[in-house]
């Protein structure tokens, strides 16, 4: 039989799931033959010790039977020995006991006290991470399984909620590749521009900053990567550029530009923009929260306000000043890919 450490990723399809499965396929190291089951979409280059599996699991029925059951049959048919397990989508699988099993949580949504509505269709989803998905966490929770996740508050939660020992949770910061890139965007130069990456959902807040520019002392305006196509009421016309999507390189180009970032997400398990424009020492804006805290530890640039309070949003922009900088974030010295494969590899 062949020896494998068994990976499920077949849910990681898209945005923030999908470039932990890149980061963790391009920091595999060589020892040992890995396993991937991904979605049939997913496609990249690998070295030869890891075998790309594709399997579908585009619905909630198809993830549960595979999780729970289809992956131990492919196992078993295929006559793979799994030497470690280790699951990219917060919950574990159903294995033998014995074998080292290690989930990456990046799910914030159970931590929060956000009282979602299933009634409406954008907050069903949310209503069900928080009130559902626990149970299939739980279920399938042991003492053998090592969780691995972005930030501490975040393992401070999963202990608390799952009653999981916090010496089996371990804190890993993901892959920050800063860009290069000097380049940079002629912009107004009697406006404070303001740059926000970040999608359209509802809980990225956007209405709090735009009711914040309406109060501001001094014009100034807010540059997204929304759809050009996306509006915003009518009392918000003519505050922000849409700019679409923004390439990795040129979300760089635009920090150089702009005077500040502004972050008022109220939903994140780690805000990776927030370290990006820490690294190169923008101004920050962002929402006075756990995950904000965290990331920005050590970075003297950065204002915390209430995420819900467009006055204080408004108080902050105005003391933003053209052009300022401030001294770079470093974080070399926080545990990443290299740590936790030698976790994996060292309970083999």
């Amino acid at each position: 039989m062949k020896k494998a450490i068994i990976v499920n990723a077949t849910a990681a399809r898209e945005s923030g799931a999908r470039s932990i499965l890149d980061q963790f396929i391009s920091n595999i190291p060589a020892g040992f033959e890995y396993v991937i089951f991904v979605d049939p979409s997913y496609d990249t280059d690998t070295n030869e010790n890891i075998q790309l599996v594709k399997i579908d699991t585009t619905t909630w029925f198809k993830r549960i039977k595979w999780d729970w059951h289809g992956i131990n049959r492919w196992i078993k048919q295929h006559q793979i020995d799994p030497i470690a397990a280790v699951s990219l989508q917060n919950t574990a699988f159903r294995l033998k006991k014995s074998i080292p099993q290690f989930i990456y949580f990046h799910q914030a949504i159970p931590f929060y006290e956000n009282a979602w509505n299933p009634l409406k269709k954008s907050q069903l989803k949310l209503w069900l991470y928080k009130h559902i998905y626990p149970f299939f966490i739980k279920a399938t929770l042991n003492t053998n399984v090592t969780v691995f996740v972005q930030l501490d508050y975040i393992k401070q939660g999963f202990s608390q909620l799952f009653r999981h020992p916090k010496e089996k949770i371990r804190v890993f910061s993901p892959t920050i590749n800063k860009s290069n890139s000097i380049e940079t965007i002629d912009l107004p130069s009697d406006t404070i521009n303001l740059f926000y990456p970040a999608t359209a959902h509802f809980y990225k807040n956007h209405a709090t900053i735009l009711d914040a520019l309406q109060l501001v002392s001094h014009p100034a305006v807010l540059y997204t990567t929304i759809p050009e196509t996306v509006s915003f009421a009518p009392d918000h016309t003519g505050l922000t550029v849409n700019l679409g999507k923004v390439s990795y390189d040129e979300i760089f180009t635009w920090y150089n530009s702009v005077d500040a970032l502004v972050y008022p997400s109220y939903l994140e398990s780690f805000g990776l923009p927030l370290i990006e424009a820490a690294m190169v020492g923008l101004p920050i804006i962002a929402s006075d929260l756990p995950y904000a805290r965290e990331v920005l530890n050590g970075y003297s640039g950065a204002q915390f306000v209430p995420f819900d309070n467009p006055n204080e949003w408004a108080e902050a922009i105005n003391n933003i000043e053209k052009g300022k900088r401030f001294p770079q974030l470093n974080i070399s010295n926080r545990p990443g890919w290299v740590e936790l494969f030698h976790t994996i590899h060292s309970s083999i």
